[in-house]
């Protein structure tokens, strides 16, 4: 279900890209992206075809979510979420000890999402989103002060896979 992104998961990628996202990546871009060691990038992936991404750059103790995004006939259904609790996994695993993100102000939906794994607002980026000069908010989340990031990301993973069965809807 979850597992690494691969070069044959990019047209899928790039078409989910270009549906949500006013500016979306490029195939290029998530290319040279997965080609990078400090770059985790993982898919979710129903009956072979991808239904949602997020990748994350690690270098030292930080880390900083690049992109999470999921196909628009299955969002609200946990696949965000637990591509979510993955990367938080790689992320303490690879000794990250703070987790970075810009979100769009008006995105509300994601600020909670995000805020569930302990992420914060930390600053404002003024007029960052140039399709249409929105602010972007930058939330940060402190893994080594979390000691239940473990306990938490188990118990979200667990509610999350109950639902699996509507992912199909694509």
């Amino acid at each position: 279900m979850i597992e690494p992104m691969t070069k044959d998961d990019l047209d899928d990628v790039v078409e989910i890209e270009r549906r949500i996202f006013p500016s979306p990546w490029t195939h290029s871009q998530f290319k040279a992206e997965i080609s990078n060691p400090f770059c985790h990038y993982l898919v979710a992936k129903v009956e072979g075809k991808v239904i949602g991404y997020i990748g994350f750059v690690g270098v030292e103790d930080e880390g900083y979510i690049t992109n999470i995004a999921v196909n628009n006939g299955i969002r609200r259904m946990g696949v965000g979420t637990l591509l979510l609790a993955r990367v938080f996994e790689k992320a303490i695993e690879s000794g990250v000890k703070r987790l970075l993100l810009d979100v769009r102000r008006s995105n509300l939906d994601a600020q909670r999402l995000y805020s569930r794994f302990g992420f914060a607002e930390v600053a404002i980026r003024k007029n960052y989103y140039s399709d249409n000069f929105e602010d972007a908010v930058v939330m940060a989340s402190e893994l080594s002060n979390n000691t239940r990031a473990p306990e938490l990301i188990e118990g979200i993973k667990m509610r999350v896979m109950k639902n699996r069965r509507y992912w199909s809807r694509v």
